[in-house]
């Protein structure tokens, strides 16, 4: 009686286990925070609903793919949730573009954003939970009245600059914050979701908007960093195997086969014998065998026939 647990059947069992698990992971998985804020995006995370409606107030929207120069009409320039970085370069040729009198809007988290506030003597803090907590407004934000604004997770922004105007706090922790650097100004909000095609439809967020962009007269040009997706390198099968998760379970599939197959030691099949060790020889053939071996010994008499 052959076992339940037979190799075959372990074999099968772990190539299902695979494939549960990489769906599985696939459907449970979070999507990262900072990837989708992007103004072609339709995505609850992206901006799509900002740029069309920025678009409808007047102003000239453009995209921004590269870092390395800004455009000279550039008036204001967004950064939202950037996906890489900038580099000690950048953010210093970034302050000193606003330091000529532009405005700089940017949020995100902080493990990008810090980049830039660095040359900005800012920083922010560690993401902090959503909370049922009441954000407090300050009254300057009159243009238009701002009465309030839904915050969700939020990063504190954390500042030693005497300059700084905090705007919105949430238990004293600032989430936005005004300050100027040389003849512009920088806005540093520490969360995302006034920004997003969800958040946007939150009482608050168009003000909060507003206000920012109170000094830009309609028909300024502003500008959205979307270097990251200039940086997402093509699609393709390889990328796929190794980043999407059927990708990665059709690869730890292969790998459990092989594994499988070296640690056991056997065949892929039964031997199977060539065709001329399959053939059995005549039995007149080994008659004719042992004479021949009579002959050349001498002994060629003992076999002869005996005559009448």
């Amino acid at each position: 009686m052959r076992r339940w647990f037979s190799d075959r059947r372990l074999l099968v069992l772990g190539l299902v286990a695979v494939v549960i698990f990489s769906i599985v992971t696939a459907a449970t998985s979070p999507r990262e925070r900072g990837t989708l804020v992007s103004v072609d995006s339709v995505d609850p995370d992206g901006a799509r609903a900002l740029r069309l409606w920025l678009e409808s107030s007047g102003y000239e929207v453009r995209e921004l793919v590269g870092r390395s120069v800004l455009p000279e009409d550039l008036n204001t320039l967004f950064i939202l949730a950037p996906r890489h970085a900038y580099t000690r370069a950048e953010a210093l040729r970034l302050q000193e573009w606003v330091r000529e009198g532009h405005l700089l809007i940017i949020t995100g988290p902080r493990a990008t954003v810090n980049s830039v506030l660095e040359a900005f003597e800012v920083e922010l803090d560690f993401l902090r939970p959503e909370q049922q907590l009441q954000p407090q407004t300050a009254p300057a934000l009159q243009r238009p009245p701002l009465a309030g604004v839904t915050v969700d997770a939020f990063s504190p922004i954390i500042t030693q600059r005497l300059d700084a105007r905090i705007h919105v706090e949430v238990d004293g922790a600032p989430v936005l914050v005004q300050m100027a650097e040389g003849l512009g100004q920088v806005w540093i909000v520490g969360t995302v979701r006034p920004f997003t095609n969800l958040g946007l439809q939150d009482a608050g967020s168009a003000e909060l908007i507003l206000n920012m962009l109170a000094d830009q007269p309609r028909g300024t040009v502003l500008g959205f960093d979307e270097a990251l997706r200039a940086d997402e390198p093509p699609q393709s099968l390889t990328g796929w195997f190794l980043r999407a998760s059927a990708g990665q379970g059709i690869l730890l599939a292969a790998g459990l086969t092989l594994v499988f197959l070296g640690l056991r030691g056997r065949r892929f099949g039964r031997p199977f014998p060539l065709r001329e060790d399959r053939l059995r020889r005549e039995p007149v053939e080994y008659i004719q065998a042992m004479g021949n071996l009579l002959r050349r010994s001498g002994h060629a008499l003992s076999v002869a026939p005996l005559s009448n």
